[in-house]
């Protein structure tokens, strides 16, 4: 399979083969089939870190460090450059920032499921 990878350019499916192909023995090994759904298949993690200059009570920011945000996203590549996604991120307010937060009756963690689509 790797030699194939190394010779054709893309994927596999721009020829829009149908399993009907290779469980009647033609087309591509149904083994090499699985094998390419596989490597379209992406787990990618996110981590994102907010940084505050100064306190600005009005807007709830504490100065420094103000909220982190991690996640997780599953794609299915139907190209290189487009694919959907479902995942899940978890953010949680610090420091000051969540002080105010707190102050005023907010939540400082907040999960959320996530939808979409990368192009």
């Amino acid at each position: 399979m790797m030699q194939k990878l190394q010779q054709q350019s893309g994927y596999f499916n721009r020829g829009k083969q149908t399993v009907a192909g290779p469980l009647a023995g033609k087309d591509q090994p149904l083994k090499e089939r699985g094998e390419w759904g596989a490597m379209r298949i992406t787990l990618e993690p996110r981590i994102e870190a907010n940084v505050q200059a100064q306190d600005i009570p009005s807007l709830g920011l504490g100065a420094g460090l103000a909220d982190v945000e991690a996640g997780l996203r599953l794609r299915y590549a139907l190209t290189p450059e487009i694919g959907p996604y479902i995942g899940v991120n978890h953010s949680r307010m610090v420091g000051g920032t969540a002080d105010f937060a707190r102050a005023s009756g907010d939540a400082v963690r907040h999960t959320r499921f996530v939808v979409g689509l990368r192009a």
